[in-house]
C-alpha cells in the first residue's frame, strides 16, 4: 500500500513550490513594486519571463531588448542553428 506522500507526490510538490513562491514575493514586495531589482541580469531575466509568458517560445532568444527610458541599454543576439 503506497504512503501519503507517494499517492499526492505531485500535489504536495506543487503546494511546497507555491508557498515558496508566495513567501518570496510577499518577502520581496517592496522591491518588487519599485522595481529594484539587483543588478542588469536580473532585469534581463524578469523580461524574457514577461515576454515568455506574453508568447513568446520557450527557446526563441533571437533578439531580446532592455529599454530604459526610451534609451536600448543592453541587447541580445542569439542565433539558432536548428
Amino acid at each position: 500500500m503506497a504512503s501519503f506522500a507517494e499517492r499526492h507526490f505531485a500535489r504536495l510538490i506543487f503546494g511546497i513550490w507555491l508557498f515558496a513562491a508566495i513567501a518570496i514575493a510577499l518577502i520581496s514586495r517592496e522591491a518588487i513594486l519599485a522595481w529594484k531589482m539587483g543588478d542588469p541580469d536580473d532585469q534581463m531575466r524578469i523580461l524574457q519571463v514577461r515576454d515568455w509568458v506574453a508568447g513568446q517560445g520557450w527557446s526563441d532568444t533571437l533578439y531580446i531588448e532592455l529599454v530604459l527610458f526610451e534609451i536600448v541599454i543592453h541587447k541580445i543576439y542569439v542565433k539558432s542553428f536548428d
